[in-house]
């Protein structure tokens, strides 16, 4: 079933009007869905916690978003872009440090240990992969889940001592059933509660208008005691949900999207070549096999990210906001100081 989306922008008045898919949305900002209301991933017997998943679009379900006459400044559904997105569900939390290093054997980036309140350590977001190790953790995921793997890697290359994964051939097919990121316009459609109301698809931040009720950032993520005044990442799930019931989709950490940066908008040079299509930097199908072909050309060196993280300013958190980060950056990068990046998953329903 495709749903046309009209979306009233933030600009103007409700002279556009909004089309609101079926069921009821969480109509205030000050309520939200209990924590742990789905199931969580569980391997080999473990029950790993805050792992569930929240339904965005129900399987054999579609939406359509048209392309505004007046796009918001940064919003991914821009332009001339028409978006359809298929069903597919996404992670209520950041993958947590325990997932993490349970899956891979360590993790990326060692956090010094927080102390703010009761915050649980391998409750933190995993932070520091490069996007290469993001989707090989997907993979891996999948496969331990008993799931088919949605990436196929060839040609990967690790670097510094072999601990992270700098480039690699990437074909990934989007029908498989197993773990991946979510794709940019995934990602916003859910930061906006999936336009259950008008009220939820207009917050200026995921679930709210007030950033303090939502998001670790840079005003309120340090310890605030005269000797903790490091700013630095806390337990996922910790800030108020938006209407689907997903934590963090504002600050804390960011997290990688699948699809290149350099895309078709305005105020952006374009690289992309005339009359080509969105299927390689920006994949919203969700069927057949899609391949990177330039994943080794200096224009395509960088991935979006999403959602600001720990140290962000409110500009940064907003659901408008386009980031981007080089696909190879990660903390063991002894050159670079960047270890702010986590990871979301997504997976077809």
């Amino acid at each position: 079933m495709n749903k046309n989306f009209c979306l009233a922008l933030a600009a103007l008045t409700l002279s556009i009007p909004l089309l609101l898919l079926q069921g009821c949305g969480n109509d205030s900002d000050e309520s939200a869905p209990d924590s742990d209301s789905g199931q969580n991933i569980t391997i080999n017997g473990r029950t790993f916690s805050k792992t569930s998943f929240a339904t965005v679009i129900p399987k054999d379900d579609s939406v359509t978003i048209p392309s505004e006459k007046f796009p918001r400044t940064g919003n991914v559904f821009i332009w001339d872009r028409t978006v359809t997105l298929n069903s597919y569900e996404i992670s209520k939390y950041e993958v947590t440090q325990e997932l993490y290093e349970y899956v891979m054997g360590s993790l990326p980036h060692d956090d010094s240990a927080s102390r703010y309140g009761n915050d649980v350590q391998k409750l933190r977001p995993a932070t520091g992969m490069s996007w290469f190790d993001a989707i090989e953790f997907c993979n891996k995921l999948s496969e331990l889940c008993g799931f088919d793997c949605v990436y196929t890697m060839t040609k990967i290359n690790r670097r510094n001592n072999k601990s992270y994964i700098d480039s690699a051939g990437v074909t990934y097919d989007f029908s498989k059933n197993g773990f991946r990121l979510p794709t940019e316009a995934e990602w916003e459609f859910a930061a906006r509660g999936a336009g259950t109301t008008e009220k939820d698809w207009n917050y200026k931040y995921p679930g709210s208008d007030n950033y303090k009720k939502v998001a670790w950032s840079v005003l309120n993520s340090s310890g605030y005691s005269d000797e903790d005044l490091e700013i630095r990442t806390h337990e996922v799930g910790t800030r108020q949900a938006n209407a689907l019931g997903l934590y963090d989709m504002a600050g804390n950490a960011w997290e990688w999207c699948q699809d290149y940066w350099k895309c078709k908008q305005p105020g952006y040079e374009s690289t992309i070549p005339k009359d080509d299509t969105y299927k390689y930097i920006n994949p919203v199908e969700h069927s057949g096999t899609f391949i990177d072909p330039v994943v080794d050309s200096s224009q395509y060196k960088s991935r979006v990210i999403r959602g600001g993280y720990y140290g962000s300013t409110i500009f940064y958190l907003e659901n408008d906001c386009r980031y981007f980060e080089y696909q190879y950056v990660c903390a063991k990068n002894t050159s670079t100081s960047q270890k702010n990046v986590g990871i979301r998953l997504a997976r077809r329903k």
